[in-house]
């Protein structure tokens, strides 16, 4: 079963989710809090599956809390301003939902969330992804990878043995990625954190390679 953990300072919000997972098979519910620095604190030291969190909270905001997790679970914000949705997903958050929202609603947003953790449970058992290159497929091993690149509908991904071409989206690679070995740091840029030789607030160098740092990934370069 997949833990599940929420934050809202609204306990009628929290009192709805907590029902909504107790009447779904695959899911057990582990608790809520109403403080996103109690919920900061514990999610730190607990192995949760799937977080639910509002945005607007006294404190701390939902996303920032998401941002400043080193282990992060797989996430649905819970929000009735749609605001955010857009940094949301940015940040690879699962789903966004707005309040009120139905139990048809909830069901989809969490297979949205089972999807994602059996996949990242998928990948994290290999140490390697399959790519199409021109007419055929060719295994990439995650260690072997510099840094990746998007150029238009194609991304170039740079490693020991050389460069590959594919015609792909960056999102799409960064998928198939482990979020602990690699970080998004630009709209067309993910890199290899083992990698990373220099960083500034502004770019990265990856062995002799000058990467810019886009100003919405800063974060992610932080936990590099």
């Amino acid at each position: 079963m997949y833990k599940c953990f929420a934050v809202d300072d609204d306990d009628l919000a929290l009192k709805l989710l907590k029902d909504f997972v107790e009447k779904t098979d695959e899911l057990a519910w582990v608790s809520g809090f109403d403080d996103p620095l109690k919920a900061q604190v514990y999610l730190e030291k607990e192995s949760i599956d799937i977080l639910f969190l509002d945005v607007h909270m006294p404190n701390l905001n939902g996303l920032e809390l998401y941002k400043s997790l080193h282990r992060k679970p797989a996430t649905i914000v819970s929000s009735s301003f749609p605001d955010y949705a857009l940094e949301g997903f940015q940040l690879d958050m699962v789903d966004y939902i707005l309040k009120p929202y139905s139990y048809t609603r909830f069901e989809q947003a969490i297979r949205k969330a089972t999807d994602f953790l059996v996949a990242q449970e998928a990948k994290d058992q290999h140490d390697f992804f399959w790519i199409k290159v021109e007419y055929q497929m060719v295994k990439v091993f995650f260690h072997e990878i510099k840094y990746i690149e998007s150029a238009k509908q194609y991304v170039h991904i740079h490693t020991d043995t050389g460069t590959l071409i594919s015609l792909n989206s960056l999102k799409h690679i960064d998928s198939l990625l482990p979020k602990g070995l690699f970080a998004r740091i630009h709209k067309s840029y993910l890199v290899s954190r083992q990698r990373i030789i220099k960083k500034t607030h502004a770019y990265v160098v990856v062995d002799d390679q000058i990467i810019p740092v886009g100003r919405t990934y800063k974060e992610n370069l932080l936990l590099s």
